[in-house]
């Protein structure tokens, strides 16, 4: 049975792959194995799931829209094509349409004195006697912490380039999306001098990217976690319930709470879903007062506390 399954799906793709494209063939690959894990009888066999059976998938993935569409259109594909050769009379998925999910906010309940103790003991971890290499990998966890709590994701943070960092802010972004975070006194001086210290560690070795290991490679995702976490932990904040996602919603947090159109501010448009937020436009040099005057450790702040 398991031959036939994978006879099938070797059949559908590579007549997708033939009348679409290689990269769709693909694609249906991945679905169609994960559609043959959910069968429990006969032995995978996808082609036996009714409509209500793949609606039932689809909404228990809780993807987003534009994922959950996607797929959508990736699973009647492949059924067209089984239609076509004669493998299932017709196409159970041609009537469903986007399937609605339970949509889970994100825990935004941030103390921002646990975001203040984490910054000041990455800044009292800086010592004048250090050695070049120990002095970049403080700078780098702190230049990470800063550029979280000013409104960056974990994702954006790899792909980050030494010229995206502005006199006062930092551009980030997915692929062609890009967004600039404003950046307080205090965090364009830190992530500038991060910024030194890693083109003077790096010298030599070609590459961009502005969070980079002591050794000049890209740093992935699960890497900036693993350091954040480490450090939030050695801060004492981490049993206390900081994490590296509550450190980025703090930033929006920080301004909801003072009434800041935080959309503007930091277009982070993966918390639009936070309610009872007054939006008002602002201009450029008002927010960038807002965020200098708010943002974890500026200058005006310490100075008041």
């Amino acid at each position: 049975m398991r031959r036939l399954v994978s006879t099938v799906q070797q059949r559908i793709a590579s007549e997708i792959a033939r009348t679409v494209g290689e990269r769709e063939a693909i694609l249906a690959a991945r679905e169609m194995r994960r559609l043959a894990n959910h069968c429990r009888s006969p032995k995978g066999n996808f082609l036996k799931l009714s409509r209500q059976d793949l609606e039932v998938i689809l909404t228990n993935r809780g993807t987003g829209d534009s994922t959950n569409r996607r797929c959508l259109q990736i699973i009647r594909r492949i059924y067209d094509v089984a239609v076509h050769l004669r493998m299932i009379r017709e196409n159970p998925a041609a009537s469903i349409t986007r399937p609605k999910y339970k949509q889970t906010r994100p825990d935004y309940s941030v103390d921002q004195s646990l975001v203040d103790e984490l910054i000041a003991y990455c800044w009292s971890a800086l010592r004048l006697h250090d050695s070049p290499l120990v002095a970049f990998r403080t700078l780098l966890k702190l230049a990470l912490v800063y550029a979280l709590s000013s409104g960056a994701f974990l994702s954006e943070l790899p792909a980050v380039r030494c010229d995206d960092l502005l006199s006062d802010g930092l551009v980030v972004g997915r692929g062609s999306r890009k967004r600039r975070l404003n950046l307080s006194s205090d965090a364009a001086i830190a992530l500038r001098n991060y910024r030194s210290v890693r083109i003077a560690t790096i010298q030599g070795r070609r590459t961009v990217l502005l969070f980079v290991t002591e050794s000049g490679k890209a740093i992935y995702f699960k890497l900036v976690w693993k350091l954040l976490d480490k450090v939030i932990h050695k801060a004492g904040v981490g049993d206390l319930g900081l994490t590296p996602a509550k450190l980025q919603r703090a930033s929006v947090k920080l301004l909801a709470d003072n009434d800041l159109d935080w959309l503007d501010a930091f277009a982070v448009h993966g918390y639009r879903g936070i309610p009872n937020i007054k939006l008002k436009p602002y201009s450029s040099d008002e927010l960038a007062e807002f965020v200098d005057r708010l943002h974890p450790m500026s200058a005006d702040r310490a100075s008041r506390q």
